[in-house]
């Protein structure tokens, strides 16, 4: 074999090595583009589906809340309670407006009817607890004379309530979470705590009228359930309800 036809020969074999290598090539990314848009169609369809399992549609109307719908009233024969529909952030449960016996002021709370019972009588208001146990809040009033003003009230006021038992006084504090502020006295008996708070109606401390609110409970669970009508607490007078009804 002469030298010109080696040479030929080894020509056509590199070309033919490169021609080998680039069809290899083009070979492998086409594969390899076709896998890509197989994967891209499955996971497309798959997040497809998932949207339509879970109720999830774009298109559909159900997830549209309803114009239809219409906010619960209030409710209430004797304007004493109102459910708890009212101004936003208002507390929860219905609203009492207990007035006081001294003319011009009211008592506004609100108590959810359906852990609560409340009963009115001629000088007293009672909620009594109604998931189990013994428990109430007792709204009542008394009077502070002296020489032992408020203090003095307080000191002997829970006699009644434990038999002649011990009470301990703790002084002027607030009532619950409420606006309203008394002098708070605590005393047990047979199992059960009783707190009390003798708030002023006329603000003095030596003499006049006071409202008095007495809770008894078993559990921490009755207590918290008593708190949360404790704190929602106002005491309004006329001249508040006729500034309400200005602004309306």
């Amino acid at each position: 074999m002469t030298k010109s036809v080696k040479n030929v020969v080894l020509v056509f074999t590199i070309l033919c090595a490169f021609f080998l290598v680039f069809f290899s090539v083009e070979l492998y990314m086409l594969n390899r583009s076709d896998d890509d848009e197989r994967t891209g169609a499955a996971v497309s369809g798959g997040r497809q589906d998932d949207d339509t399992e879970n109720g999830s549609d774009p298109d559909s109307d159900e997830n549209d809340p309803s114009e239809d719908e219409e906010p619960p009233g209030d409710e209430g024969e004797n304007g004493d309670s109102q459910e708890q529909d009212g101004p936003e952030g208002s507390p929860g449960g219905s609203r009492y407006e207990l007035p006081m016996i001294l003319e011009g002021l009211t008592l506004v709370l609100y108590a959810d009817e359906e852990h609560f019972e409340h009963v009115h009588n001629e000088d007293a208001d009672v909620f009594t607890y109604l998931d189990g146990g013994e428990a109430s809040l007792f709204i009542s009033y008394d009077f502070i004379t002296p020489p032992g003003g408020i203090n003095g009230l307080a000191g002997r006021f829970l006699q009644g309530y434990l038999d002649g038992g011990d009470s301990t006084v703790l002084g002027a504090r607030q009532i619950g979470g409420s606006e309203l502020r008394g002098v708070m006295v605590r005393g047990e008996k047979n199992g059960e705590t009783y707190e009390a708070w003798i708030h002023s109606l006329t603000g003095s401390t030596t003499d006049g009228l006071a409202v008095v609110f007495v809770i008894n409970f078993e559990s921490e669970e009755q207590r918290d359930a008593l708190y949360s009508i404790l704190d929602t607490m106002v005491m309004v007078t006329d001249e508040d309800d006729e500034d309400d009804d200005e602004e309306i």
